[in-house]
């Protein structure tokens, strides 16, 4: 029987109860045996909450969808008697509202069971509200973003992405980068847009793709992988537009006169999500430059004609030692810290 409830909880935080079966569960939440589940439940979103490296939007935690659900009703019950306060969950004392009528009480229960037991961690992440949700990567940093519609983003250090922390179904999900990022994008039933906004001349139109996108300041890259993006800028007054299939890649600097394509190796560009990077015929210059972006350091070499010379290899990512470690191989060279 407790198989059989754990189950049917399962698919009511995925919000898949019929109303007798949510009946059902909410009875077996008044239960010691219920409530220990809901407090294992929490315990596990609470630690993918408090993992550095990953980042999941509360709207995807089904603990979080459930108290969303519970909070609404409250809301809703008590809209119908005029009360215009506000929920406010970052303070969850739910015992303390104004008398609720009988039907509530379930209500009531159960979301004081989810504060109980230090659900109000996620309010943190403003999941009760239309906020803004920004993240943010030191140098050398990776970490996994999972965005409200599952859709997941890779960012690279040095990076920002920001998007709202929910999005209706009649809107573009439209999401601002910052730095590097590698973007895998769920599509949507009813085809529902995916916006990249890079600063406020570059747009990218998701059609169902994975692609890297790299804002720098010596350029903008965008890389596509698989599926198809629409790529719209606007630079010195120029406007251009073009579609972009897998393999292609486009470079924009400040002055480009418009968008041109070339075929190139996704996996050397991408090769930074898996913990590596990737050289293939790549200056000692623009090895250097990349690593001033992505981990903060300058390297600097007393004999220039080396900044000229190309390299192939790969070297493991996992912090600034292990690359220089890596290029120290490589190039026949010793590195030496300073300060600055």
């Amino acid at each position: 029987m407790a198989v059989e409830l754990e189950s049917l909880a399962d698919k009511y935080l995925k919000n898949q109860c019929t109303p007798e079966e949510a009946k059902q569960v909410l009875d077996w939440f008044e239960s010691k045996s219920g409530h220990n589940y809901l407090q294992d439940q929490l315990d596990k979103d609470i630690q993918l909450l408090q993992n550095d490296n990953l980042f999941i939007s509360p709207v995807n935690i089904p603990s979080a969808r459930m108290l969303g659900d519970i909070v609404s009703n409250l809301y809703d019950e008590n809209e119908s008697k005029n009360r215009k306060e506000t929920v406010r969950v970052s303070q969850p004392d739910f015992m303390n509202a104004s008398k609720p009528n009988a039907m509530s009480n379930r209500w009531y229960l159960v979301a004081a069971l989810l504060a109980g037991v230090g659900f109000c961690i996620l309010a943190t992440y403003n999941y009760f509200s239309t906020a803004t949700i920004s993240r943010s990567t030191k140098y050398g940093e990776i970490a996994r973003i999972i965005l409200p519609d599952s859709s997941s983003v890779t960012l690279n250090g040095n990076s920002r992405i920001e998007y709202a922390a929910g999005w209706e179904q009649d809107e573009p999900r439209e999401v601002r980068l910052e730095g590097e990022a590698f973007f895998s994008v769920k599509h949507k039933l009813n085809n529902q847009r995916f916006l990249v906004k890079i600063a406020d001349t570059i747009q990218i139109e998701v059609l169902g793709t994975e692609f890297n996108v790299s804002d720098r300041k010596r350029q903008t890259q965008v890389v596509l992988v698989s599926g198809k993006i629409r790529l719209d800028m606007q630079v010195n007054k120029i406007s251009s537009s073009t579609i972009m299939t897998a393999g292609e890649s486009v470079e924009i600097t400040p002055v480009s006169k418009g968008i041109i394509k070339h075929r190139i190796d996704t996996e050397v560009i991408t090769s930074w999500t898996a913990n590596k990077l990737i050289f293939d015929n790549t200056s000692v210059r623009e090895i250097c430059e990349r690593l001033t972006e992505t981990y903060g350091y300058r390297l600097a070499f007393p004999d220039q004609k080396l900044m000229n010379q190309q390299i192939s290899g790969s070297v493991p990512n996992q912090n600034i030692d292990v690359v220089l470690e890596g290029l120290q191989a490589i190039l026949g060279v010793k590195f030496k810290k300073t300060k600055d």
